[in-house]
């Protein structure tokens, strides 16, 4: 009787220590695809210039990247406060709306890191920022 009690309390125990480490294990993927998906959106401006369309990687062999990057027009109350700006910088006497210098470009950019899981299927982690020139 008392081993079928310790065998019981030890088949419980084993479970709850099995699956405590397979926690840990995702939690250090998912920890390792947000320090990437963080890094990828620092380096968009730095290392990849901000342009329209869509870039892609690996890291790791087992962390698949994506960037994607869309320009956003900026509202009509911040373009005309960046006109107003470019105009007074380039001419501070200048009264002509159509002699500011060249429009800032808003960019949407959206950061998606994806790993497989240990059950055949996907783990993505994604962010979203907007960016300007």
């Amino acid at each position: 009787m008392a081993f079928a009690i310790m065998a019981v309390a030890l088949t419980a125990v084993i479970k709850i220590f099995g699956s405590g480490v397979n926690n840990a294990l995702l939690s250090e993927q998912r920890t390792l695809a947000v320090q990437l998906t963080e890094s990828l959106m620092a380096s968009v401006g730095p290392i990849f210039p901000l342009a329209e369309g869509e870039l892609t990687g690996t890291e790791s062999d087992k962390y698949y990247w994506r960037i994607h990057m869309l320009a956003v027009p900026l509202p009509p109350s911040l373009a005309q406060q960046q006109n107003d700006a470019n105009q007074n910088a380039a001419n501070p006497n200048a009264t002509d709306p159509n002699a500011a210098a060249g429009q800032q470009s808003l960019f949407l950019v959206t950061v998606v890191v994806s790993w497989p899981d240990d059950r055949g299927g996907m783990r993505h982690t994604e962010i979203s920022s907007l960016k300007s020139l």
